[in-house]
């Protein structure tokens, strides 16, 4: 199959969060199972510019990558209300618009990756101009906990333009069946294909290598929750240093890792806080880690936790299972397998209720190496990307099918 997908970012746009990682894997696995994939992107990196080719393909993996500029009017102009200025955007690039109406109609499918953006408008039009079928995936941003925040702005392109864009298409994904509840919530009636995320369980280690970092060897002798992931209050950050605070006195060793960029500025206020109680010695702030010391950093960690409200199927959690690290996680990260096979406890979204899970696994040195082993034969066995690659193909034929019978039946 000739694939095309279109992408706010690709691959070295780490600001812009775990998608693009996923657009990354999904692309180059396709491509291992034969087919061909190019990406028509943009050079946004959240908040920057990236310096790459701009208007011409370059292969990475034998993926073809189009690389357009991108324009942020209302941030640019609008850089003093946070309610526009601290968002991705809307990623405008008419230079995409221009290849994808001149060259939509050279590849069999059109899949446009995460809604409310600029590509994904104009994939669906191009698709409808190029009578191709087009696949739609929302990586989870439409869960109903996340369509609160920044709510109104949502209410009005839902209204407008994401539902219109919805109803068009062939096949819609969902990370996971929350996902498809949440296309029904919103009256769309099409198609829904439920396909995890996967994860490249080679790319990480179970034990960190010698060549540890320095600030990592710091946290020698320390038993080191981590978060990983950006720090967003519906993630819960916050909420997790209120449940660590309130069990820290029993276990002297334990320490809290922050890792990630913060866009939303909570560093300052989770310091305070842990500073007011008397532990801002025990709550560290690592920043943005990737390369080595993201490996090391997973792999050393005892437990992992993301008491989020909604995701969609976080890569993070991913990361940390690959390298048998137990998770505590909430109803909210959408995934049950962990506690199902013993990888991870899945609690309530609550002081008490997280209190409870740390204590238990701080606690219990033999809980957290047997949840580790069960870590990382689940991702082995039911997450690895040419599992969910093949998973993808299949639902691509599946659609392509359909939209050829829907057609007929039009005709």
């Amino acid at each position: 199959m000739e694939i095309l997908f279109t992408s706010p970012g690709y691959k070295s746009g780490i600001n812009l969060g775990g998608t693009v990682l996923v657009v990354s894997e999904l692309a180059e696995n396709l491509v291992r199972l034969g087919h061909q994939v190019t990406i028509y992107t943009t050079n946004s990196n959240y908040d920057q510019a990236l310096s790459v080719p701009l208007n011409t393909p370059i292969e990475i993996n034998g993926v073809k990558i189009w690389y357009f500029k991108y324009y942020e009017p209302l941030k640019r102009f609008l850089f003093f209300l946070p309610y526009f200025a601290n968002t991705m955007g809307i990623v405008y690039s008419p230079a995409m618009w221009k290849k994808l109406y001149s060259e939509g109609g050279q590849f069999e499918l059109i899949h446009a990756h995460l809604p409310f953006i600029y590509p994904t408008w104009v994939a669906t039009r191009a698709a409808r101009r190029h009578h191709r079928p087009f696949f739609y995936h929302d990586h989870g941003v439409l869960d109903p906990n996340r369509l609160k925040h920044r709510a109104l702005k949502k209410q009005v392109a839902l209204f407008l333009v994401e539902r219109p864009i919805m109803r068009s298409a062939t096949t819609l994904f969902a990370l996971s069946p929350a996902g498809c509840q949440a296309y029904r919530k919103l009256d769309i009636e099409r198609p829904c294909c439920v396909i995890p995320n996967g994860i490249a369980v080679e790319n990480y280690r179970i034990s960190p290598s010698s060549m540890i970092s320095q600030r990592l060897r710091q946290l020698d002798k320390k038993i080191l929750l981590l978060y990983f992931g950006q720090l967003l209050p519906i993630k819960g950050p916050l909420i997790l240093l209120e449940a660590f605070l309130s069990i820290v006195n029993e276990f002297p060793d334990a320490v809290l890792v922050y890792a990630g960029p913060d866009p939303c500025r909570l560093q300052l206020r989770i310091m305070n806080k842990a500073q007011h109680a008397g532990f801002g010695n025990r709550v560290k702030f690592l920043g943005i880690v990737s390369g080595e010391e993201k490996k090391n950093l997973l792999a050393r960690a005892d437990i992992f936790c993301l008491p989020s409200k909604a995701e969609g199927f976080s890569i993070a959690v991913l990361e940390a299972l690959a390298s048998a690290t137990p998770v505590l996680l909430t109803p909210g990260c959408y995934f049950p397998r962990v506690a199902e096979v013993g990888a991870g406890l899945v609690v309530d979204r609550t002081v008490q209720s997280l209190s409870w899970g740390l204590r238990l696994l701080l606690g219990s040195p033999g809980m957290r190496r047997q949840m580790a082993i069960s870590a990382h034969q689940l991702v082995e066995a039911e997450y690895t990307w040419p599992r969910i690659a093949a998973l993808m193909a299949d639902a691509y034929r599946e659609g392509i099918e359909r939209y050829k019978f829907e057609k007929i039946k039009l005709e």
